[in-house]
C-alpha cells in the first residue's frame, strides 16, 4: 500500500518545512550549514524549484523532502537526497521515499544515472543505499566540515 504522497516541492511548503530544516539533528550531514529561519528556506525552496524535489507526506503531515537534482556535464546524471523529520527516522519511511523517488525517475529516464554523498558516520543513509545496490565509488577524506570537526564523504553510484 502507497500511504505516502508526493507534491512538487513550491515555496507553500515553507513553514512547515521549518521543522525539517530548522532542525539541527536532521540537517547534520548536509549541505546546509545552520538550521534555517523562514526566509532562508523560502531561498533554498526556490534554488530546488527547478529539480524533480518533492515533500512527501503521510496522513496530512509533511514528513520531509525528496529529490534528484541533475548534474552537469553529459547523460542523465542525478544527485539524490532526502531529509525527513525526526520523528520519521528508523521507521523505513526514507527507504521506502527512496524506492519510489528512483522508480519516478527511472520512468522518466531509463539511461538516468544516480549518485549520492554520505557524510561518514551517517549509517542510516548508508544502509539505504546499499539496500538499492547503489555503490561506493570514491572516497574524499576531509570532504565535509561541521562545528571544526572534518569528516569523510563516500560517493556513490548506481
Amino acid at each position: 500500500m502507497n500511504d505516502l504522497k508526493w507534491e512538487p516541492l513550491s515555496v507553500n511548503h515553507a513553514e512547515e518545512l521549518l521543522a525539517l530544516w530548522g532542525d539541527s539533528d536532521v540537517i547534520r550531514y548536509t549541505a546546509i550549514p545552520a538550521p534555517c529561519s523562514l526566509e532562508q528556506i523560502r531561498s533554498r525552496i526556490d534554488s530546488l524549484s527547478a529539480f524533480d524535489v518533492f515533500v512527501i507526506r503521510m496522513e496530512g503531515e509533511a514528513m520531509g523532502v525528496v529529490g534528484c537534482i541533475r548534474m552537469d556535464g553529459p547523460g542523465e546524471r542525478y544527485g539524490v537526497f532526502y531529509q525527513l523529520k525526526k520523528i520519521f527516522w528508523g521507521k523505513g519511511f526514507a527507504t521506502r521515499a527512496v524506492e519510489q523517488l528512483l522508480m519516478k525517475m527511472k520512468e522518466k529516464s531509463s539511461s538516468a544515472v544516480f549518485y549520492a554523498d554520505v557524510v561518514a558516520g551517517n549509517i542510516a543513509s548508508e544502509k539505504i543505499l546499499r539496500h538499492f545496490h547503489f555503490h561506493c565509488i570514491s572516497v574524499e577524506e576531509d570532504g565535509f566540515e561541521r562545528d571544526g570537526i572534518k569528516r569523510a564523504v563516500r560517493k556513490y553510484k548506481l
